[in-house]
């Protein structure tokens, strides 16, 4: 059996066929060359070999030179610009497809919406009881932004700068409607958000807090919530960063509420004007 090559396997990779990878890479290892003689180096049909250079060519993988009386020859530009062009294009294509995705994901979220749903009365007042899993970053993301859109009073997090920077829009958009905002931050991390904390309480940690017995309790891992109007939260999975909770149970609300509450105590409070 013979073994695949793995040059061949990434060039397909990015976006090549089997018939273009094979080309693509005899050329790299001998240029220029015919079409006929790049059939039989690359074991390509005689009937598709133009069809593949024309290919290749279009893309500007390739550089096509016609010689005045002679067979066209084909060669391969320098190595690190089709490399690159290839690359480029390979990344292009995914943009689109999930442009597409994303669009699609919207426009289904967007339908559902219009669609009456029936629900029983005591399954509506034992959802409200419920704990829901959230695997995924696309799924974590959605879920934080929508109970910060609905938010109406009040938003308590020690999320990181990172986290804030992440859903940025969401939380500027909480400042624009006038909610309470309450952050829970380390020292070093402020100036990375101030814009997101502007007019909000801020309760300041220092890097001592890293060693505190609540941080030890979490197997030295910052635990990271966020609470909307007392109602409902989102939880971060400890050691899951893709992983979450979506809470409305007011037991672990209130659990949730009282850690965060110890942040608050070994912090300085500051308002951010």
């Amino acid at each position: 059996m013979t073994k695949p090559n793995p040059i061949l396997e990434r060039l397909q990779r990015l976006g090549l066929t089997p018939y273009e990878a094979q080309v693509f890479f005899e050329l790299y290892k001998r240029s220029p060359q015919t079409a006929t003689g790049l059939a039989k180096a690359s074991k390509v049909p005689r009937g598709r070999i133009y069809d593949v250079l024309r290919s290749l060519s279009e893309r500007g993988l390739i550089l096509e030179k016609p010689v005045g009386g002679s067979p066209t020859l084909y060669e391969y530009p320098v190595w690190h610009k089709g490399l690159d062009r290839l690359r480029h294009q390979r990344d292009e294509e995914l943009k689109q497809e999930r442009m597409k995705f994303e669009d699609a994901y919207e426009e289904l979220v967007t339908l559902l919406a219009t669609v009456n749903r029936e629900v029983e009365a005591d399954y509506k007042a034992e959802e409200r009881q419920r704990l829901v899993p959230v695997s995924g970053a696309f799924a974590q993301s959605y879920y934080i932004k929508k109970i910060l859109d609905g938010a109406q009073a009040t938003v308590l997090t020690n999320f990181t700068a990172d986290l804030l920077l992440k859903y940025q829009s969401s939380f500027l958009d909480l400042q624009k409607r006038k909610v309470t905002r309450t952050f829970l931050l380390f020292e070093t991390e402020l100036p990375q958000v101030l814009d997101i904390v502007k007019g909000a309480e801020v309760f300041m940690l220092s890097e001592r807090f890293l060693d505190s017995p609540l941080i030890s309790a979490f197997k030295d891992r910052r635990p990271s919530m966020i609470i909307v109007d007392d109602e409902v939260s989102v939880l971060m999975l400890l050691g899951h960063s893709q992983d979450a909770l979506l809470v409305r149970n007011p037991e672990l609300l209130q659990y949730q509420q009282f850690i965060l509450n110890l942040f608050k105590q070994s912090g300085e409070r500051r308002v951010i004007e």
